[in-house]
């Protein structure tokens, strides 16, 4: 199937259907951010005592990004599903 065949599809599926897929994708989403956080707070403990040797600091900065940006991420994700910008279904003036 061509992609612009499936875009077209998703278009003119129903509120419902459509609803629906932004919540399957929104849960895979949140899954796979989780899992990237998951394996992001192995490498803070793998690397809590690894430095940077011209800074003198801890490698588990580096993969704490990885933790709290993952976090952000999920909140960010669950306020767009939970409030949905939906332009269509607002009365026009």
């Amino acid at each position: 199937m061509r992609p612009s065949a499936r875009r077209s599809a998703v278009r003119h599926a129903g509120p419902r259907a459509r609803r629906g897929l932004e919540l399957a994708t929104a849960a895979l989403s949140v899954g796979l951010i989780g899992l990237m956080i998951w394996k992001g707070l192995g490498l803070i403990r793998l690397t809590a005592y690894d430095r940077y040797t011209a800074l003198d600091l801890s490698l588990q900065y580096l993969y704490w990004s990885l933790v709290v940006g993952g976090g952000l991420w999920i909140v960010t994700t669950v306020i767009a599903v939970w409030r949905p910008a939906n332009h269509s279904e607002t009365p026009e003036q």
